[in-house]
């Protein structure tokens, strides 16, 4: 089993598009089995892309241990997914102790529940709340065995990128020295100016001194993303010709998920 988180220090960047659309791309495949984990406070997965109204149990609650990951899922037309709780915002205060020790078992809790749904999940993609300090964010880190980093070609997004990029070393060399970085992309792309060349340039030449790949693919805008979502639709299925559908695929294909 596969599970890759997709994070960004900065929001807006089409992090949760990104998320849904990989697991949905993914689950197009018949030898896949794919869950979407929603681990931002925001819940904007759960409650857009996915169009869940009615919550029962979360990602909180499975963290916290009231109940075991299998009995979270939700089975949507969108796909399956674990709901987000805005409870997670308060891990960082309930969970904080000065116990070395047991602060490093905080961090696993979700790699922990997770790890029973192998046996029926091929890929589990995690979506997380800006930023990679807070515990949900790591938890989810700490469980991936890769993370995928949109962001948004333009000039203010560069300290964003290098902030997000310490932060995974310091996972790494924490609480999960498997994790890998499989690549930056591009999101909400919008054409290739001089200008976004010379950004792209400058991106290249960052992720190339973090020892990381900027993506070839990168994701072109499109108003499908938004309206598979107002529909909680697959974008696969609702829009399979779509720029950013086809995008999206070509993605999955260069970091062979």
């Amino acid at each position: 089993m596969k599970v890759i988180s997709l994070c960004d220090h900065k929001g807006g960047v089409g992090k949760t598009s990104s998320a849904a659309a990989i697991a949905q791309g993914l689950a197009t495949s018949k030898k896949n089995k794919v869950l979407l984990v929603d681990a931002d406070a925001q819940g904007t997965a759960t409650t857009s892309a996915y169009g869940v109204t009615e919550i029962k149990h979360t990602l909180y609650d499975v963290i916290k241990g009231a109940v075991q990951a299998k009995d979270a899922i939700i089975r949507t037309d969108a796909g399956d997914i674990i709901p987000y709780s805005k409870q997670l915002a308060n891990l960082d205060i309930e969970l904080n102790t000065t116990n070395l020790k047991k602060m490093q078992e905080n961090y696993r809790l979700l790699r922990t529940a997770l790890e029973p749904l192998a046996d029926t999940y091929t890929h589990i993609i995690i979506d997380t709340a800006p930023g990679v300090a807070s515990l949900a964010t790591w938890q989810a880190l700490t469980a991936s065995s890769g993370v995928l980093i949109p962001i948004i070609c333009s000039p203010d997004n560069f300290d964003n990128l290098k902030l997000t990029l310490e932060d995974i070393e310091i996972i790494k060399e924490s609480t999960n020295s498997d994790l890998q970085t499989l690549g930056v992309f591009f999101t909400q792309h919008t054409g290739n100016t001089n200008i976004m060349k010379q950004f792209e340039d400058l991106y290249r030449d960052t992720c190339k001194a973090y020892g990381v790949k900027l993506l070839r693919t990168s994701i072109r805008r499109a108003v499908a993303v938004q309206e598979s979502h107002a529909l909680a639709l697959s974008l696969f299925e609702y829009a399979p010709k779509a720029t950013a559908t086809e995008d999206y695929q070509q993605l999955i294909k260069e970091t062979k998920l």
